[in-house]
């Protein structure tokens, strides 16, 4: 799943006018402020969503990646790939009725799902299952299926706390970076 969220100078209808005007070198120190803000929203971005989908910033960190803006574009864009996050990243732990995992920051146990081999109370890890957690796909046969949390990166980055983190990003650092810019470098 791939997703994107922008913030073109384009949008800035006071500020369009001057941009036509600017030669290469204006276009291209605009291009470097923008970047600048950018990224100081991106990083505003990956805050808001380590809280909401209980994930560590570094995490997101890798998830999120900028494509800076050039003299060209004068686009700044974050994005994110990935696809439903496996459970064992959700602080996942066993209980005797399943796995307590904590995905979009709610506790919340998966029934008949389990992380370790043996009997209770006498589990045993199993290097081979690598910390994840799985449950049987015929319940009570051999085959196993990993639990996914239904949590995606590029979903929850465009929902609740994310999406509102990037739009005050935008309306504050952005706009005033890129308009204290312009009033510096276009009459």
């Amino acid at each position: 799943m791939r997703l994107a969220m922008a913030a073109q100078l384009g949008s800035l209808a006071d500020a369009a006018s001057k941009i036509r005007r600017l030669g290469l070198d204006g276009r291209a120190e605009l291009s470097a402020v923008l970047n600048a803000a950018g990224d100081r929203v991106r990083l505003l971005t990956i805050a808001a969503e380590a809280k909401q989908i209980g994930l560590p910033e570094k995490t997101l960190a890798k998830a999120q990646r900028a494509k800076p803006s050039t003299a060209a574009s004068l686009s700044y864009r974050i994005r994110a790939d990935g696809g439903n996050i496996r459970l064992k990243y959700f602080d996942a732990g066993e209980t005797p009725s399943g796995v307590l995992a904590h995905p979009l920051g709610n506790a919340q146990v998966f029934d008949h799902t389990f992380m370790k081999g043996g009997r209770f109370p006498n589990r045993v890890t199993v290097t081979k299952l690598n910390g994840q957690v799985f449950r049987r796909k015929d319940g009570a046969g051999r085959k196993l299926e990993v639990v996914r949390s239904g949590v995606a990166i590029p979903t929850e980055m465009v929902k609740g706390d994310t999406a509102a983190a990037f739009d005050r990003g935008v309306a504050t650092i952005v706009a005033r970076s890129v308009v204290i810019r312009l009033g510096a470098l276009a009459p």
